[in-house]
């Protein structure tokens, strides 16, 4: 990281890591930082994401301060943009056989605070951990899929309008809260509603327009009126129940942190 200032130098043990202890990916495990203010977030999404892909719960998910084997990193190519690259380098390593370690170092650097700057920059690393998480839980098949042939066009299907862009539906206007959400991921997600007193995990997907999918393919706008659905209770606060993965910020959070009114 270009913060660390003169604290760089204790970096040494990833070094020491890799080039004495064949430990292939080592990542710097800090300690408390001054005048950090985020409210955890963004580090519970990734560290949920990354221990539900590879079984591995790192202490600290989004530390950038590693010391990487040319072999590894040319394995966990192309890495996923912006502030989703630590996550996605995590879960590439360990995917791909490679070890990877948290190493303590007492490096220090600039913490981001609760005021405006803070809040921004926390909401550009969630939008964009959310979407590392969203692309690397799709496996690519072993052997490639022919394509099924183009039917030829007849005169009824040229008239047919166009279908909808996925996610919508017709007479279902997506929350605007949860369509910007779905639009900052780039991709389907995964939502999660726990009961754990009644062992319950019920699951859907915020689907890239905006709208919450049931199982069953029902789908809604409305986050509460999802969950009533899925579980037929009356009065059940959407915005809460609804997480993106199991251990990650609710809807309500989420769309907090990225600046969106629910």
């Amino acid at each position: 990281d270009a913060d660390m200032q003169d604290s760089a130098t204790a970096a040494q043990p990833l070094v020491e890591a890799v080039l004495g202890d064949g430990v292939d990916m080592a990542i710097a495990l800090l300690p408390p930082q001054e005048g950090a203010g985020g409210m955890g977030i963004v580090v519970r999404t990734a560290r949920s994401g990354i221990q539900r892909a590879t079984g591995w719960e790192p202490t600290q998910p989004l530390s950038g301060t590693r010391c990487i084997t040319r072999e590894t990193w040319d394995a966990c190519q192309p890495l996923a943009p912006g502030w989703g690259v630590e996550t996605s380098l995590t879960i590439d390593a360990l995917t791909g056989g490679f070890w990877v370690k948290e190493i303590e170092c007492d490096l220090h650097h600039r913490a981001t605070g609760r005021d405006l700057s803070g809040q921004l920059h926390r909401a550009r690393q969630l939008k964009d951990v959310l979407r590392a998480l969203a692309r690397r839980r799709h496996v690519t098949p072993d052997e490639p899929v022919d394509p099924e042939p183009t039917p030829e066009p007849t005169p009824e299907s040229e008239s047919t309008p166009a279908p909808a862009p996925d996610g919508f539906e017709e007479g279902i206007t997506p929350h605007v809260g949860l369509a910007a959400l779905a639009r900052e991921i780039g991709g389907e997600t995964e939502l999660v509603w726990l009961q754990l007193r009644k062992g319950i995990r019920t699951t859907a997907t915020l689907r890239r327009g905006g709208l919450i999918e049931l199982e069953d393919g029902r789908r809604f706008a409305d986050p509460s009126a999802a969950a009533e659905a899925a579980s037929r209770r009356h009065e059940v606060e959407g915005w809460r129940v609804w997480r993106l993965t199991d251990e990650g910020p609710t809807l309500g959070e989420a769309i907090e942190e990225l600046g969106q009114s629910s």
